[in-house]
């Protein structure tokens, strides 16, 4: 599908550090923050990775000069992360992000970032615009509304499917098995879902692995401990057993709830045997019924195409033509938030 796109327009900003630079008499120059110093060193916190950073020392005796970034420069560094936008930000999220912004232009008027900030004001505008009419933003396009209403069963499935392969890539399989959850309630008659499956198997080979690692050591694990209790001094002993009971009671609480509330997939601890049985047991029912491919019926055609060919034959036709049409996607069983999506384009009172 080929969907109709606004794209925002391309916002080219001067990225601000927001750092100090301090030049070596060796003429090498080290970006990053001067955060204290001592009679001999300056400590700078500079930049390992983009989330991380280190503290280090330069000598004063090894520094030319530091150039001092301006309030405007750091204060702008601040805020030029806002643009461009998540998918799927929320309305209030947006006048949020403007908010902050149109703070910067007021504090700093006569900043040469001035200008790119009330670029990214427009920027968001735009965009907020879109969101309130009920476009949205997906894989980082605007969505008119017209074209989201008309496609919204294939545009919510491929979101789903984005935030099911998000926590996969974050390692958070227990997300991404409760995701697939809420996912197969809605979507599992779309044309997606089969690559949906075929991550999720992948999922359920990893996490049932290391389930099994923590169940195989459990007993030894329990071991050791008992072990470290035994060497500490007769205090420490019984402030950690009392330490450990709490926890353990806090665990079984937590456990004994999800499973009074029949939750598909419990919160497994490394230090709760039941929790981690439970989990693998889960692991293994969910395996099997993937692999059986009987979890949910083949249908003539996809959702989202069935979706998207009766939202546009309701566009037309008399009162009795539209209900017929409507008997079509009752029939499939289509979800109920697309039923009444489909029956307010009708115009016409659900059954």
């Amino acid at each position: 599908m080929k969907p109709i796109i606004l794209t925002a327009a391309a916002l080219l900003i001067c990225q601000a550090a927001g750092a100090d630079t301090i030049v070596l008499k060796s003429g090498k120059s080290i970006e990053g923050s001067i955060v204290r110093e001592d009679a001999e060193n300056y400590y700078i916190d500079v930049n390992v990775t983009k989330s991380i950073k280190e503290e280090k020392p330069v000598a004063k005796a090894d520094v030319l000069s530091i150039e001092k970034d301006s309030e405007d420069t750091k204060a702008f560094a601040a805020i030029s992360g806002l643009t461009p936008t998540p998918d799927l930000l929320e309305e209030d999220a947006y006048a949020a992000r403007i908010a902050k912004i149109e703070e910067f232009i007021v504090a700093y008027p006569d900043s040469s970032f001035k200008k790119p900030a009330e670029k990214m004001v427009e920027e968001l505008k735009g965009e907020m615009e879109i969101i309130a009419a009920g476009g949205a933003k997906i894989e980082g396009l605007m969505i008119l509304p017209d074209d989201y209403a008309a496609n919204a069963y294939a545009f919510d499935e491929e979101v789903a499917a984005k935030h099911i392969h998000d926590a996969v890539s974050r390692r958070d399989f227990l997300s991404a098995l409760r995701l697939f959850e809420d996912y197969e309630a809605s979507f599992s008659q779309a044309a997606g879902r089969a690559e949906v499956v075929d991550k999720i198997k992948q999922v359920l080979a990893a996490y049932g692995a290391s389930l099994s690692q923590n169940l195989d050591s459990f007993d030894k694990r329990m071991e050791m401990r008992a072990t470290g209790l035994e060497r500490m001094s007769p205090e420490d002993r019984a402030q950690t057993q009392k330490a450990l009971d709490e926890q353990h009671a806090a665990l079984e609480a937590k456990f004994a709830e999800e499973k009074a509330a029949k939750e598909m997939w419990i919160t497994p601890d490394a230090n709760l045997k039941e929790s981690l049985t439970e989990a693998l047991r889960q692991v293994d029912a969910q395996s099997k019924k993937l692999e059986s491919g009987k979890a949910t019926p083949a249908t003539e055609k996809p959702f989202e195409e069935l979706y998207r060919e009766i939202w546009s034959a309701l566009g037309s036709g008399d009162a009795d033509a539209k209900k017929n049409t409507l008997d079509v996607a009752r029939k499939a069983k289509l979800p109920d938030i697309y039923l009444e999506k489909l029956t307010e384009r009708a115009g016409i009172p659900a059954k």
